[in-house]
């Protein structure tokens, strides 16, 4: 009666270890990874790409060499700049260039206008684009959507690392448990069967 009740407890704990192992990957995995694209991720429906502009996020400058360094998509792109004719606008920071691009903050979108000669682009002006202001219930859905995610990985992460391992070793010690037990019955049967019938 007590090996039927461990084997049935054994079935239930291994039938809902194995459904865990199967249903984390698909929670660990996230979204599906997209697609390269070749050109600039933009919205083509209110923003038309124009001859000679760029959208892409500010890296950084450097006035030594007078260049600007702006990550569009998964490449990086160089302009040379004349410090002189430079137009640099919706900056922070106004009226010397060099502040200006220096106030600008890394990862924020910027539009680069440019012309190509020599076998460079050389930036013309700069913009930075300026904030988008959501309406205050937008960004409460926001930020409730942002603190459901970040549960969401840490439950995640909890499982794979915490939950996942316990159910694996009880796994392991119950098969082996069941093994050892297996193994005593075949010594017992060998044992029963070496002796005589009327004997101990």
């Amino acid at each position: 009666m007590h090996r039927e009740t461990r084997k049935r407890s054994f079935a239930a704990r291994l039938g809902f270890a194995l459904a865990v192992l199967v249903a984390a990957p698909a929670l660990a995995a996230g979204p599906a990874p997209r697609e390269a694209r070749s050109g600039a991720k933009i919205c083509l429906v209110c923003h038309t790409p124009e001859r000679g502009n760029l959208l892409g996020n500010w890296e950084s400058v450097a006035m030594k060499s007078s260049s600007i360094l702006l990550n569009v998509d998964d490449r990086s792109e160089v302009f040379l700049f004349d410090k002189a004719t430079l137009q640099v606008l919706n900056a922070p920071v106004e009226n010397d260039v060099e502040k200006m691009l220096r106030s600008l903050k890394s990862g924020q979108e910027i539009r680069v206008g440019y012309i190509a000669r020599n076998g460079g682009k050389y930036a013309t002006v700069v913009a930075a684009m300026p904030a988008v202001k959501l309406p205050a219930r937008e960004e409460i859905a926001l930020a409730r959507l942002s603190a459901a995610m970040r549960k969401t990985t840490k439950l995640v992460n909890a499982l794979q690392k915490v939950v996942l391992p316990r159910i694996e070793h009880d796994i392991r010690a119950i098969v082996d448990g069941i093994e050892e037990d297996e193994r005593d019955d075949a010594i017992r049967r060998r044992v029963a069967m070496t002796r005589p019938a009327g004997g101990r």
